[in-house]
C-alpha cells in the first residue's frame, strides 16, 4: 500500500499531534515496555515527532484539522475496511490537507474511483497559507516553535507526489486506467492534476513502448504488403488509446500533440495511406482510419485531418464500387477506341443501330441502371470523346458528346456545363479542320464560307483576326482575277482550340499522405500550317485573262533552325511534352506570330510555311502536365526580348535572300 495514516508516528507511538514533550516522552516509554525488541524503531518515530526538521513532514502527513478523538475514529474505520465510517468522516469533518490524507489513504485501501475525486477536489481547496494557519494553531496547543509557508509549501510538493501515486495506483488495478484517469481530470486544471499526469506516465511509459514497437512493426508490414493485419493493427491501437488517453489530455489542454501518439498516429495513416493507394483496399483503409479516429482523439492534429481522411475514403471505396459496375462499359469503350477510324465513321453517319453503337447504348443503361449513376457513366463516355478529339474525330466526338448528355440526365450541374462548353469547342475544332482542308485544296470560296460561318461564335481576338484576314484575301481574289498577283499573302496559324479533361468530372475524389492526388493530361492548341494567302494563293477556278492556276509555294527547302530553343526531336501527336519542350513551342508559337505581319514576298511567305510547317509537325498536337505547362508559360513570360530578337532576324534574313 502507499500512503498509509496508520504508518504515520503519531498513529504509531498512540500520541496526538497536540501533546507536548513529556507526553511524547511517556508515549515513548510505554511503547518500548509493551514491544521492548522494537526499541531503535521506536526511537525513530519519537524522533520524527520531535526534531524539527522532521516534524512538519509528519504533521503535514496527519489529520491537523480533526480532534484527537475523530483523528482516532478515522484511523479505526480505515483499519477495519469500514468504508461508510471513512466516508462519514472525510464529509463530515475533513477539508484541505486533512481530507487529501485520508483520500490518499483510502484509494490504497478501498481502490474505489469515489475515494481519487475526493483526493482531487481536496487539493483543489488546499493552499500553502491555510496549511500553515493550521500548522502553527497545532503547534500553539504541543508548544512547538512555528512553520513558515515557505517551508510549508516545499513539504507539499512532496506529499502531492506521494498523494498521486497512491491514486494512480488505485486507478491502475482497474479497467481501462487510462481513460478513467483522463476522465477524473477532466476539468482540473491545478498543480496536483499536473502531478497525477507525471506519475501516471511514470505508470504507463514502459507499457506504452513496448504497444508502441509492436504496433509499428504490423503497420510497416502493412504498408508494404497490405495484407491482413489489419483487425491486429486496430486491437493494438485501442489498446494505446486505453493508456495514452491521459497524455493525449494533457496536451491537448495546452493545445499541443503528445509526442508518442503523433509518432504512432502518422505510422497509422501511413499504412491507411498505402492500403489505399497502393492495394487499393479502401474498406481496410476505412477501418484503420475509423479506429484512428477513437485512439488519436486526444491531439489536435488526427482531430483536423481524420475527418477529411474518413471522407476522402468514402469517396474511394464508392468510386471502386462504381468502377466495379462499371467495368463492362468501359471494356467496350476501349474496343470502340481501338477501331477508331471505323466508330468515328458510324457516329458521324448515326448508325445508332448498328452492333458497335447499338451495345455502347446497351452497356451505358446497364450501367445507369446497376447503380454506378449518370455521373461515371458519362465521364466515361466523354473520356471517349477526348480519345475521339485527339484522334482528329471531332465531328463525331460532338455527336457521341451531345447523345449522352441528353441520356445522362441527372448529372452535376458542373459536369454538364463542362460538356456544353466541351461542344462549343468540338464545333469549332471540327470547323477549324473543314478550313484547312478547303486551304490545303485552294477552295477558297469555300474557305471563306467556313471563316465567316466562324466569325459568328469565335471569341478570341487573335483567332477572329485571322478569319478576318481569310474572307479579305477571298474578296480580293474574287475582285482581281485580271492577272497573277505576285505581291503579298495573307499567312496565319489556324488554332485549334482545347478540349481538355476537367477536373469537374464527377468521381475523381483522391487521398493523400500527407499529400497525394491526380493529374489528368490536357490537348495543346494545333497550329494548322495551311495559311491562305486569298489573294495569291490557288483560286478554286482558273483565271480569267490568263487561265494559269497560280504556282503553289515551294516546301523544298529546310527552315532556319529556331535561335531560341531548339523544338521537339519527336513528331506526331498524342506525345506527353515535358515542360523545356513546352516551352520551345510556345516560344516558336510567338516567333511565328511576330512574322504574320511580315513582308509579302514570295520566298518571305515560303520561308514562314515552311517553319509554320515544321511547327505543325512537333507541336501542333500533344499532351501535357498542367503544371509543366505553368511552367513553360512563366519562363516564355520572361524571354520576350529573346522571342523578338530572333523574328526581327529571321524577318531581316528572309527579306534579303
Amino acid at each position: 500500500m502507499g500512503f498509509s495514516l496508520a504508518d504515520n508516528p503519531f498513529a504509531r507511538l498512540a500520541v496526538s499531534n497536540r501533546a507536548r514533550s513529556a507526553a511524547i516522552e511517556d508515549a515513548f516509554e510505554d511503547a518500548v515496555i509493551e514491544n521492548p525488541l522494537a526499541e531503535a524503531e521506536l526511537l525513530k518515530l519519537k524522533q520524527a515527532i520531535t526534531f524539527p526538521k522532521l516534524r512538519l513532514d509528519v504533521e503535514l502527513r496527519w489529520l491537523p484539522g480533526l480532534t484527537p478523538a475523530k483523528a482516532d475514529q478515522v484511523i479505526a474505520a480505515l483499519q477495519k475496511g469500514d468504508r461508510a465510517g471513512v466516508l462519514e468522516g472525510l464529509n463530515r469533518n475533513a477539508t484541505g490537507l486533512t481530507a487529501a490524507n485520508i483520500a490518499a489513504d483510502a484509494c490504497g485501501r478501498f481502490t474505489q474511483e469515489g475515494f481519487a475525486q475526493a483526493l482531487l477536489k481536496a487539493h483543489a481547496e488546499i493552499t500553502a497559507a491555510d496549511v500553515t494557519e493550521e500548522i502553527n494553531s497545532v503547534r500553539a496547543a504541543s508548544g512547538f516553535g512555528t512553520v513558515d509557508s515557505a517551508q510549508v509549501e516545499a513539504a507539499l510538493r512532496v506529499i502531492q507526489a506521494d498523494h498521486a501515486a497512491a491514486l494512480v495506483d488505485a486507478v491502475v488495478v482497474g479497467e481501462n486506467p487510462g481513460p478513467t484517469v483522463a476522465h477524473l481530470l477532466e476539468g482540473c486544471s491545478d498543480g496536483f492534476a499536473r502531478v497525477v499526469e507525471d506519475a501516471y506516465e511514470r505508470w504507463a511509459l514502459p507499457r506504452l513502448r513496448g504497444l508502441e514497437n509492436d504496433a509499428k512493426a504490423q503497420l510497416k508490414r502493412l504498408e508494404e504488403a497490405g495484407d491482413d493485419g489489419v483487425e491486429d493493427v486496430i486491437a493494438q491501437l485501442q489498446a494505446w488509446s486505453i493508456l495514452s488517453a491521459p497524455l493525449q489530455r494533457q496536451g491537448d489542454a495546452r493545445g499541443l500533440d503528445e509526442p508518442r501518439s503523433l509518432k504512432l498516429f502518422y505510422a497509422a495513416r501511413n499504412a491507411a495511406i498505402a492500403l489505399a493507394n497502393d492495394h487499393r483496399r479502401y474498406d481496410a483503409a476505412h477501418d484503420l482510419t475509423s479506429a484512428m479516429s477513437e485512439a488519436f482523439s486526444g491531439l489536435p492534429s488526427a482531430r483536423r485531418q481524420l475527418p477529411d481522411d474518413l471522407a476522402a475514403l468514402e469517396n474511394l471505396h464508392q468510386e471502386q464500387a462504381e468502377n466495379a459496375l462499371a467495368q463492362p462499359l468501359e471494356a467496350w469503350i476501349a474496343e470502340l477506341t481501338a477501331r477508331s477510324n471505323l466508330t468515328a465513321a458510324l457516329i458521324e453517319n448515326a448508325a445508332w443501330q448498328s452492333p458497335e453503337l447499338a451495345r455502347l447504348d446497351l452497356v451505358f443503361d446497364e450501367v445507369r441502371i446497376a447503380g454506378a449513376g449518370d455521373g461515371l457513366a458519362f465521364s466515361l463516355v466523354r473520356g471517349f470523346a477526348l480519345q475521339l478529339n485527339g484522334d482528329g474525330f471531332f465531328r463525331a466526338a460532338g455527336v457521341l458528346l451531345e447523345r449522352y448528355l441528353a441520356k445522362s440526365t441527372s448529372v452535376l450541374s458542373e459536369a454538364r456545363a463542362q460538356a456544353e462548353r466541351d461542344l462549343l469547342t468540338l464545333q469549332s475544332n471540327a470547323d477549324h479542320q473543314d478550313l484547312n482542308r478547303a486551304l490545303e485544296a485552294r477552295r477558297l470560296t469555300e474557305a471563306g464560307d467556313i471563316a465567316r460561318r466562324m466569325l459568328s461564335y469565335e471569341p478570341d481576338p487573335d483567332a477572329r483576326s485571322m478569319l478576318h484576314q481569310i474572307c479579305e484575301g477571298v474578296d480580293i481574289h474574287r475582285q482581281a482575277r485580271v492577272k497573277k498577283f505576285v505581291g503579298w499573302g495573307i499567312t496565319g496559324a489556324i488554332i485549334l482550340g482545347l478540349f481538355a479533361l476537367s477536373q469537374c468530372d464527377q468521381g475523381s475524389s483522391s487521398y493523400s499522405s500527407p499529400d497525394y492526388g491526380t493529374t489528368y493530361d490536357a490537348y495543346s492548341p494545333d497550329v494548322s500550317s495551311q495559311a491562305a494567302d486569298a489573294a495569291t494563293a490557288a483560286a478554286d477556278e482558273p483565271s480569267v485573262e490568263t487561265g494559269l492556276d497560280p504556282e503553289p509555294a515551294s516546301n523544298a527547302e529546310t527552315p532556319d533552325p529556331t535561335l531560341v530553343l531548339p523544338l521537339p526531336v519527336e513528331t506526331g501527336a498524342g506525345r506527353t511534352l515535358s515542360a523545356e519542350e513546352i516551352e520551345s513551342c510556345l516560344m516558336e508559337e510567338a516567333v511565328l506570330d511576330q512574322l504574320r505581319s511580315g513582308p509579302a514576298s514570295d520566298r518571305f511567305i515560303d520561308r514562314f510555311n515552311q517553319r509554320i510547317g515544321d511547327y505543325n509537325l512537333r507541336c501542333g498536337q500533344f499532351r501535357y502536365q498542367q503544371a509543366d505547362m505553368a511552367r513553360a508559360q512563366t519562363n516564355v513570360m520572361a524571354r520576350r526580348s529573346e522571342i523578338n530578337a530572333e523574328a526581327q532576324r529571321l524577318a531581316k534574313v528572309w527579306s534579303h535572300e
